[in-house]
This record gives structure tokens, sequence and C-alpha cells, in this order.
């Protein structure tokens, strides 16, 4: 086998196993929307180390049985317009909720109503929600993800390194010598 040979297949082996990972990803982010669950990609760190920028968060709908140590999906109480995704840390005699985000030290300022829960957060999918959380944000991706990204695309696009052979033509519709 050629150097060159032993390129394209080492990297047509890697964009076989990213494809593989990637379609499983894909599965578990939107077989769980058949269900009436919702998914969510994650834009800030503030649940950092366990949920990170980019991460797709599947969210089962419903507020029965939330407790503290859970993670839920609410409108934010300072921009109705938004969506956080932080964890429960007490349920007040009112009703309301306590949050923090897991990389915040203290917890959220404001309680939340369970009228503003969406759901609870059931899946993550790691790195899914990168492309739509650098388009939304505007970050370039690392160098190492374009030549991830690159490499795979090579291997996956038809690649040739001679004429294709022309096919004998066989059966009742030969050409007749003539």
């Amino acid at each position: 086998m050629t150097g060159l040979a032993w390129v394209i297949t080492v990297a047509r082996a890697a964009a076989g196993a990213t494809a593989t990972a990637l379609a499983g990803m894909l599965f578990w982010a939107v077989v769980p929307l058949a269900t009436g669950w919702h998914a969510d990609v994650i834009l800030s760190g503030s649940m950092t180390p366990h949920i990170a920028p980019g991460d797709l968060v599947v969210v089962a709908p419903g507020t029965v049985g939330i407790r503290p140590g859970q993670v839920i999906e609410f409108t934010d109480p300072a921009n109705p317009r938004r969506q956080l995704v932080h964890r429960v840390v007490a349920r007040n005699a009112d009703g309301t909720l306590t949050t923090r985000g897991d990389a915040n030290r203290g917890p959220d300022s404001t309680p939340v109503p369970l009228a503003d829960v969406h759901g609870l957060a059931r899946l993550r999918v790691p790195w899914l929600g990168l492309p739509a959380y650098w388009l939304r944000e505007h970050v370039r991706p690392s160098p190492t993800t374009l030549v991830v990204l690159l490499s795979w695309l090579l291997a996956v696009l038809p690649y040739r390194l001679r004429e294709p052979v022309a096919r004998r033509a066989t059966g009742r519709h030969r050409a007749v010598p003539g």
C-alpha cells in the first residue's frame, strides 16, 4: 500500500467513525422529539462542567415531581424572551423554585414560578449544537475542529487516483463488431 493510499484509508476510517458517532448523537437528539420533548442548544457556560456551551439538552415537558438536584428549563425572569437551563437547589414554601447554574457561586436572584418551567432536562447530547452556537455567538471553530471537519469531508467525497475502467458491455445489447 502506497503512502497516499494509506492516508486515504486512515482518513476514510476516521470519517466513518466520525459519521457513525454523529449519527448516534443525531439519533438521540431527534427520537425524543417524537414523544413531545424538545431540544435546546446551550449558549452559555453557566452549567459547566456538566453541560457545556454547544451541547444539546433534550427537555421533557412538565413540572410534576421536580426536586432539588434536577436540571430544568425555564423562562428567564429577567428576560421573558430567553430560556435558561439551571439546576434546582430548593423548592420554596410558596411553590417557586430556587435555581443555580453549576458554574455560579450562588443561587439565581429570582425564584422561578412553576408556571415558567418548560420541563425537566432528560438528555444531554454533547457537541451536536456547536454549529448553532458558533453562528449565534460569532465564534470561530478551533483549527483542530476545522482539520477534523476537512478530513472528514475529503474522505467522504468520492476520490479516485486513476481513471475509472470502462465497463465491458455484456448481454443481448452488446455492440456487434462490424
